[in-house]
C-alpha cells in the first residue's frame, strides 16, 4: 500500500519528526510512504541546494522524500505565505507528471492549509482517499492565542479552507488528545476520528544516567521562543528566584524564535546571571544536551487551546532523555506529567513556576533520580514507535475499503 504525506516542515535530521519516524516503522506493516517537504527548514533557517532545480528525490531508511523547493522566510507574514504558494504549485507539478506512483491515500496536515489543498487535489489523481491530519484546532487556535481576530478576513479566508478540507476528507487524524469532541460538536463531523499521538524512537538515544548534583541544578528549557507561549513568564520566574538571592541553579535555553532577542533583552535589563543561550542544529544534539541537565522545563500558556491537551515534542525529547519535568498547565486533563509521577503541573504564573522549581530543588537525589525513570518509563509506555506503529497502521488497513 502507497500513502503520500505533505508534510513541508519534515526533516530527516530530525529523528523525532512525527511522519519519518511512522513512515519508516510502517513499512514493516507493507505501507510505503512518500514525503513531500520543503527545500527550506525554517528551524534552523536554512535553504537546501536541490539537484533538479525545483526538487530532487531523497532517501531515509527507505521511506522516499521527495524535496520540493520553497523560499526562504524569517517570520509569519506574506513571505511565509508565498513560500507555501510556491511549494503547493510545484508539489502538484511533480505529483501529476513526475511520480508514476498510484496511492491509496494522501495526507494532507491541518497547518500550513494552502499545502493540504494542494493534498487534496493530487488526491483527484488516482481517486486517492484525503486524510486529513489535525495538528492543532488551526485556525481557532491562533484566535485562542490572541493573534487573529473571528471576524477578520483572514480567519474567514483560512477557516473556509479548513471547513472545506475537513468535508472532503475520509477520515481525521488528530494528535491531540481531546480534539474528538470539538469536531463533533464544532463542524459535526460524523467520520472517523482517531488520535494517534507523536511517537519516540527510543532506540535511537540510551543516555539515560541521571547526573550528578555537584554546584547547581541546571534546568534546560528546549523549543521555540513562540509569543502564544508566554516563555517570558519563566524569565519573570527567574527573576523572582533570583530576588530572593537563590542562585542554587543554572538555567540552559535551546532554541529560537520571535521571542528571543526580547528574551535576551530581559535578560540584561534584570541583570539575571547563569543564563545560557544555545541554537543546537539536530535532534541529537538537543537530546544529549537535555541528558545532562536535572530538571527540563514546558512552557505553555493557560488559554483555551489547553483544553483540547497536549502533544508537544519538547515533552516527548524530555521523556526520551528519562528527565524530570514541569509542564506550566494545570488544567485537569493534562495533569499526566504528575499522575506519571514525571514532575510538576503549574499554571503559567511567573510565582507558581517558581514554586514548583522550588520544590523540585527540596526533593533528595533519590527522589529526582525516580523522577528520571519514570519519565523514561512514561515514553516507553506511552510514546514508544514499536507499540503506536501498530495503531498507525490499523488505521489504513482498516479504511482500505469503502
Amino acid at each position: 500500500m502507497n500513502i503520500a504525506i505533505f508534510s513541508p516542515h519534515e526533516d530527516k535530521n530530525n529523528y523525532t519528526d512525527r511522519n519519518l519516524v511512522y513512515s519508516n516503522w510502517a513499512q514493516k506493516k507493507k505501507i510505503y510512504s512518500s514525503l513531500y517537504v520543503s527545500s527550506f527548514n525554517y528551524k534552523i533557517n536554512k535553504q537546501k541546494k536541490l539537484k533538479n532545480f525545483f526538487f530532487e528525490i531523497d532517501n531515509y531508511k527507505g521511506v522516499e522524500i521527495y524535496r520540493v523547493y520553497s523560499t526562504s522566510f524569517r517570520k509569519n507574514g506574506i513571505s511565509r505565505m508565498i513560500s507555501y504558494v510556491i511549494f503547493s504549485i510545484l508539489c502538484l507539478f511533480i505529483f501529476f507528471f513526475i511520480d508514476k506512483k498510484k496511492y491509496k491515500f494522501v495526507i494532507g496536515e491541518s497547518v500550513p492549509p494552502l499545502c493540504s489543498y494542494a493534498a487534496y487535489l493530487c488526491s483527484l489523481k488516482n481517486a486517492s482517499k484525503f486524510i486529513y491530519q489535525i495538528r492543532d484546532p488551526w485556525p481557532l487556535s491562533i484566535v485562542y492565542y490572541g493573534l487573529l481576530k473571528k471576524k477578520s478576513l483572514l480567519f474567514i479566508f483560512f477557516e473556509a479552507i479548513n471547513k472545506f478540507l475537513i468535508k472532503k476528507s475520509h477520515f481525521l487524524i488528530s494528535t491531540l488528545p481531546y480534539l474528538k469532541d470539538h469536531y463533533l460538536k464544532y463542524y459535526n463531523y460524523k467520520k472517523k476520528i482517531y488520535y494517534i499521538r507523536n511517537p519516540a524512537d527510543l532506540d535511537n538515544f540510551n543516555h539515560l544516567i541521571y547526573p550528578k548534583i555537584d554546584k547547581k541544578i541546571k534546568i534546560v528549557f528546549a523549543g521555540g521562543f513562540t509569543p502564544s507561549f508566554k516563555i517570558l513568564n519563566y524569565f519573570e520566574a527567574i527573576s523572582f528566584i533570583q530576588k530572593k538571592k537563590v542562585f542554587s541553579f543554572s538555567y540552559y535555553f535551546l532554541g529560537k524564535g520571535a521571542d528571543l532577542e526580547k528574551c535576551k533583552e530581559f535578560v540584561k535589563s534584570n541583570n539575571l546571571k547563569d543564563i545560557f543561550f544555545f541554537l543546537l542544529k539536530s535532534k541529537r544534539e538537543v537530546l544529549n544536551f537535555v541528558s545532562k541537565c536535572h530538571l527540563c522545563i514546558a512552557v505553555v500558556s493557560n488559554n483555551k487551546n489547553s483544553k483540547f491537551g497536549y502533544n508537544l515534542n519538547k515533552i516527548i525529547d524530555y521523556a526520551i532523555c528519562g528527565r524530570p519535568m514541569i509542564l506550566t498547565n494545570n488544567l485537569k486533563k493534562n495533569c499526566f506529567i504528575e499522575y506519571n509521577k514525571i514532575g510538576f503541573n503549574s499554571s503559567d504564573s511567573p510565582i507558581k513556576i517558581a514554586e514548583k522549581i522550588f520544590k523540585f530543588e527540596k526533593l533528595s537525589y533519590k527522589m529526582k533520580k525516580n523522577m528520571a525513570m519514570n519519565a523514561r518509563q512514561f515514553a516507553i509506555n506511552e510514546l514508544d514507535i514499536k507499540k503506536l506503529h501498530i495503531d498507525y497502521c490499523n488505521t489504513f488497513y482498516e479504511n482500505l475499503h469503502p
